[in-house]
């Protein structure tokens, strides 16, 4: 890709703190406790900004064992554009009609938490969604296992499975589908259908929108809600 070069860079390659992982157990959704984590991060970015994160690759150096985190196995660290933060509190600014009380730093650390939640609330949706496709059906969707790293002085990203191959967006924010070649694949129909079952299981209280990845297994997934503001007061 094209301006990787003209990325930001991370001020240091080996950086240690605790991971959080977001999880639905005994009926309930709740942060597990925190998991002592030391990782090796390239400096260089394994792919253009999106528009709220810079992905690079990650190695974990150390990891307790309750993390559940696997050593071998290559990881992507996504570190918040500073242009993100402050695009959320100039909208937060706009529709609350006053200034966020929270620093931008700490503005970050509540995207990230939020990004987190909403893609693990996704993954569960899918994983039921899965279950009701015909037991020969390939390649059934896979939301990936997001997890919340805090480092020292404020620094926070967000921490999952790097996924090589062709990345492919199959359905947008709006829920319009992206244009791939003639006619849909079975594989964005099974994407629709997962965003039209989301929203019938909640009862129309959310939905699974911007459905992308590599292959069969999806991530950076946004729900949207029938709520503008969440319990900390914020969008």
């Amino acid at each position: 890709m094209g301006g990787i070069h003209n990325l930001p860079v991370l001020e240091a390659d080996v950086l240690e703190g605790h991971i959080f992982a977001f999880e639905y157990r005994d009926a309930k959704w709740s942060w597990e406790p925190p998991a002592a984590v030391r990782l090796r991060v390239d400096r260089k970015a394994v792919a253009e900004a999106g528009g709220f994160r810079t992905p690079y690759k990650a190695q974990y150096l150390r990891a307790e064992p309750s993390s559940g985190i696997q050593p071998r196995q290559e990881y992507v660290y996504k570190v918040l554009l500073d242009t993100a933060i402050k695009e959320q509190m100039a909208t937060e600014k706009a529709f609350l009609g006053k200034d966020s009380q929270l620093e931008q730093v700490e503005v970050g650390q509540a995207m990230n938490r939020k990004a987190v939640q909403a893609q693990v609330v996704a993954a569960q949706l899918c994983s039921l969604f899965a279950e009701k496709l015909p037991i020969d059906f390939e390649n059934k969707p896979m939301v990936i296992t997001p997890y919340l790293f805090m480092g020292t002085a404020g620094v926070s990203a967000i921490i999952e499975q790097f996924l090589p191959g062709l990345f492919q967006k199959y359905i947008g924010n709006e829920m319009v589908e992206e244009a791939e070649g003639d006619g849909r694949s079975e594989f964005r129909e099974a994407a629709l259908a997962l965003a039209h079952y989301s929203y019938e299981y909640s009862k129309g209280k959310l939905i699974i929108t911007d459905l992308q990845g590599v292959g069969n297994l999806l991530t950076d997934i946004e729900v949207s809600t029938d709520e503008l503001i969440g319990e900390d007061g914020s969008m």
